[in-house]
């Protein structure tokens, strides 16, 4: 088993020494601030090609990472159901991985906003969905000016079908 993070800020669960059980243990008891969880194969380019980002995203919020290509850590992957790599995955302050994979930007920013998101809100960062009162307000306030934007354009569309009508019967008389 290699050390893709060896040397760094990313902490890696090293899935040959840690079961299932093991990992979650190891989570709920060393992570005190959210997170992101990072399963990756070891073989994989777009892995190797995000490891700067992530390496750089561990100065700001903690990053556990779990090679999923060595066989000790079949159940992890399962029990999570990564079935891609890299699948990045937001983990609470109570070292609980959330089971929806984080699909943005794989960049610092990108991250780490989806991160700070997250733990704010417990909502969702993927899409921008969230909880809380604040967050709600903005998600009501956003959707009564859809809802008023859909308005005006249905009048408009009412509008424009009415006089088409009135064209079609001129026609026909």
């Amino acid at each position: 088993m290699s050390d893709e993070y060896k040397g760094t800020t990313v902490k890696e669960i090293k899935t040959a020494d840690v079961s299932l059980a093991g990992t979650k243990s190891l989570l709920k008891k060393h992570n005190k601030r959210a997170g992101i969880v990072i399963f990756y194969f070891d073989w994989c380019g777009f892995c190797k090609s995000i490891k700067s980002e992530i390496i750089k995203l561990s100065k700001n919020v903690p990053v556990y990472a779990v090679r999923i290509d060595d066989p000790a850590a079949k159940d992890i992957a399962s029990a999570y159901s990564v079935e891609s790599a890299p699948n990045l995955r937001f983990v609470n302050s109570k070292g609980e991985i959330k089971p929806t994979p984080y699909y943005g930007d794989r960049t610092v920013t990108a991250l780490t906003k989806y991160v700070k998101e997250k733990s704010q809100t417990g909502g969702c960062g993927t899409c921008g969905m969230s909880g809380g009162k604040k967050p709600a307000k903005k998600a009501v306030k956003k959707t009564k000016k859809v809802i008023k934007k859909t308005k005006k354009i249905a009048k408009k569309v009412v509008k424009k079908t009415k006089k088409a009508a009135k064209k079609v019967i001129k026609r026909k008389k």
